[in-house]
């Protein structure tokens, strides 16, 4: 009898795999010296700081290659004055704008500016993808910082900043990396400061010119604020006036009402100064309109108080004539060195 024998042998075998994640690119960035205003000229036609933001974008090594990229910016808020809270200015006055790139052939489609937003708004796209034999290891965008001068910079004297998240997406809006880049900004150093001021007092901050019967369509409406307006500049000077808009609006009507039919006056208050040069009733308006110059340099008048007279005449009062409703504009006073 043959005995056969089978054996089974059985191998263990152990696989071990170590798979390691390709790294993701990683964005970083820095911003310059804060830009400064210290004059009133400077306010109205704004600032641009040359490569004031610089994006850089790391960690592109290995295999990675992400087409049609594109790196996103918004401001978590408004341009708050670090001294004054309630102070601020909004972020759509400042703009990003694309200066140059450190690596050749990297730069992006749009070059103009870019409003900024507290939505996101698409600072680069376009460029090549990122791939460590196209981009390089590597790359860094610098950016212009833009302010736009006009009304809005006319505010309580200090230092705004905001904060802005710049966020890179690949090809399918995917999130790669996020960046917040803080203290961005600027100062205020004009106007009032030091021992120069100039403020409205006994509530001339608010003006109410009331059309509520036919009569005053005849005769006019006129409202005086008696030493409303307080100035103390340390030399000569002139005081203008402006509005914000050329037109009164109503949040509850698309009427509108020149603001050029309103007509203001300074006068002297009891206390009578020589040689103040008064401008008679103007219209107001956008521009900045001389109401009053100062010509006197002795500390003795320097600090003077001015009433002022706000009137629609009887002739202008039929263009007022209109839809019930409440129309406001805002009135800037401004005092320059003479």
């Amino acid at each position: 009898m043959n005995l056969l024998k089978i054996f089974a042998v059985v191998g263990f075998f152990v696989l071990s795999v170590s798979l390691s994640a390709q790294p993701k690119p990683k964005i970083n960035g820095f911003n310059t010296y804060v830009p400064t205003f210290t004059t009133y000229q400077e306010q109205m036609a704004g600032k641009t700081e040359v490569e004031y933001i610089g994006i850089g974008i790391n960690k592109i090594k290995g295999n990675t290659h992400i087409p049609n990229w594109t790196l996103r910016v918004r401001a978590l808020g408004n341009y708050i004055n670090q001294s004054n809270p309630s102070a601020f200015v909004q972020p759509q006055f400042t703009f990003l704008q694309f200066n140059t790139v450190t690596q050749a052939g990297m730069a992006p489609v749009n070059t103009n500016p870019v409003s900024l937003s507290t939505s996101e708004t698409v600072l680069v796209s376009g460029a090549p993808p990122l791939d460590p034999q196209i981009s390089g290891g590597y790359i860094q965008y610098r950016f212009d910082y833009i302010i736009q001068g006009g009304n809005h910079l006319l505010v309580p004297n200090g230092d705004y900043r905001v904060s802005l998240e710049f966020s890179l997406y690949d090809g399918n809006n995917i999130l790669i990396d996020r960046f917040v880049l803080n203290n961005v900004g600027f100062q205020i150093q004009s106007g009032n400061y030091g021992t120069n001021t100039l403020m409205l007092q006994n509530s001339a901050d608010i003006i109410s010119m009331q059309f509520d019967n036919v009569s005053d369509y005849y005769t006019g409406v006129s409202v005086t604020k008696p030493l409303g307006l307080k100035v103390k500049y340390q030399g000569a000077n002139e005081i203008f006036v402006k509005t914000t808009s050329s037109q009164l609006t109503s949040t509850t009507t698309s009427n509108t009402i020149p603001v050029s039919l309103i007509k203001l006056e300074l006068s002297q208050t009891q206390k009578s100064l020589p040689n103040l040069v008064f401008s008679p009733p103007t219209g107001l308006s956008t521009s900045e309109t001389s109401m009053v110059q100062n010509p006197h340099s002795n500390q003795t008048y320097n600090e003077v108080e001015y009433n002022l007279e706000y009137s629609v005449s009887a002739s202008d009062a039929a263009n007022v004539f209109g839809e019930g409703a409440t129309y406001t504009t805002n009135v800037i006073f401004i005092v320059l060195p003479q």
